[in-house]
């Protein structure tokens, strides 16, 4: 009880997650290289829509259908950004419906919750609460099992 009452916990991120995804559908049939240009328009909006926020993009193209395409959009770290992640994906939502020759387009956040709140705190007190340059892999791997995978879009 003392830990639920002690240990400061944030359910949800303040300005959300740092990594989004789009992933993108051609007809079925289509080329490599006809998914590669929808990608191209993706990326594009992508960059110009999320700006200084953007840490990096990664695209792959027909991985296991030449007619599917994945791309990885990391974002700054919450802190130093104004914008949530959340509003920056409901844009990107509504500027992928005008991408010429998809099928599908999602954009979808990862976003990291704990299980509950008692876990996350025992996991604190366990490796002593505060991270630090020597102790953040130990609580990474401490914490990590305790995690959930949530796709907010």
């Amino acid at each position: 009880m003392f830990a639920m009452k002690n240990i400061p916990f944030n359910l949800f991120p303040s300005r959300g997650a740092t990594v989004m995804f789009a992933n993108i559908e051609a007809p079925n049939g289509s080329s490599a290289s006809y998914t590669e240009n929808i990608v191209i328009d993706v990326e594009n909006m992508i960059v110009n829509e999320i700006g200084e926020d953007l840490k990096s993009y990664t695209s792959k193209i027909g991985e296991y259908f030449t007619n599917k395409a994945d791309i990885e959009i990391a974002l700054t770290p919450t802190s130093d950004r104004e914008r949530p992640s959340e509003d920056m994906a409901e844009k990107l939502k509504e500027l992928v419906k005008n991408v010429e020759g998809a099928e599908e387009i999602k954009i979808s956040l990862l976003v990291i919750l704990p299980r509950s709140p008692c876990e996350q705190s025992f996991a604190e007190i366990e490796n002593e609460g505060v991270p630090t340059d020597d102790n953040v892999a130990e609580i990474f791997d401490a914490i990590f099992p305790l995690l959930i995978f949530f796709e907010a879009y």
